[in-house]
């Protein structure tokens, strides 16, 4: 069962079930009902995001694109569909839940980019906006294909970073030391 309301936030799920109804049909990897993905591009996608899911097999990184009503709020479709539609085969919810979620809407050149509860102790908020603002150039020259493989990519990067660091402060803990090095102490720099 998803978790009905945000701890940190308060934000509720109903209302937004009342408001955006049943959660659309999607794939596991990529779903694109907005057609602009050529049959390559999609099968390039999926590719980079079947290789992430070996890299990184706790988490699946899903990628939705749609065009939707200009009344409706990226950010707030994107959470609610985090939490609906079931992405991840297994139900992994609150802190269990490792997976990662980008909605695009190339209608209204808006994206949102979210994470479950188990991984935002480790991708915060600005890694994700900064993944977004590294992407938006491409997907303002309509470039959606390009934006999404530089999100794949820095998300990439990103997660092999902090899982260096974690790997790091076990070998510290185990051993009896613990050191912070520069590089830790500005790992949301190194984007």
């Amino acid at each position: 069962m998803p978790v009905e309301r945000c701890p940190s936030c308060k934000f509720a799920l109903r209302k937004s079930d009342i408001k955006f109804g049943r959660p659309p049909l999607h794939s596991q990897y990529l779903t694109d009902l907005s057609g602009r993905l050529s049959l390559n591009e999609m099968t390039k996608l999926r590719g980079q995001l079947e290789i992430f899911d070996k890299k990184f097999p706790q988490s699946l990184f899903s990628i939705f694109v749609a065009e939707l009503s200009p009344s409706i709020e990226v950010a707030e479709y994107a959470f609610w569909l985090a939490n609906r539609a079931r992405f991840n085969t297994i139900e992994a919810v609150g802190a269990d839940n490792f997976d990662l979620l980008l909605v695009i809407d190339p209608l209204s050149g808006a994206a949102a980019f979210t994470v479950g509860y188990g991984l935002e102790k480790y991708l915060q908020e600005s890694d994700l906006e900064d993944v977004l603002t590294a992407a938006a150039p491409l997907f303002r020259e309509g470039d959606l294909s390009g934006g999404i493989l530089l999100c794949i990519d820095r998300t990439v990067q990103r997660m092999r970073e902090i899982s260096v660091k974690a790997e790091r402060e076990n070998a510290f803990e185990k051993s009896g030391d613990k050191v912070t090095t520069p590089a830790e102490a500005q790992s949301s720099a190194l984007l």
